[in-house]
């Protein structure tokens, strides 16, 4: 309960929801690659142009779940690795 407590009192600190916003609006940057991005926030499935290989969320759909605290870096990464994944295929 200590933690449930904890994790809920940093859940609803000041600025932590408009974080996660701000994060989910970073990913949603579309690389050219994507014909849609559903979902809000941090909980995000993305509908590919080319077919990908991973986890799916529906037909030609990657599900993303990062932890709420990822930073911007972390961001530009991933959306770069992705980026560059489906262009190689």
């Amino acid at each position: 309960m200590v933690v449930a407590n904890e994790v809920i009192n940093i859940i609803l600190g000041d600025g932590f929801l408009k974080r996660v916003e701000q994060a989910g609006n970073l990913m949603k940057r579309n690389a050219g690659v994507l014909e849609q991005v559903r979902g809000s926030g941090l909980l995000l499935g993305l509908r590919c142009k080319e077919l990908v290989l991973a986890v799916g969320a529906g037909e030609n759909v990657i599900r993303l779940l990062p932890p709420l605290n990822i930073s911007d870096d972390e961001i530009s990464e991933g959306l770069l690795r992705l980026e560059r994944a489906v262009r190689s295929c």
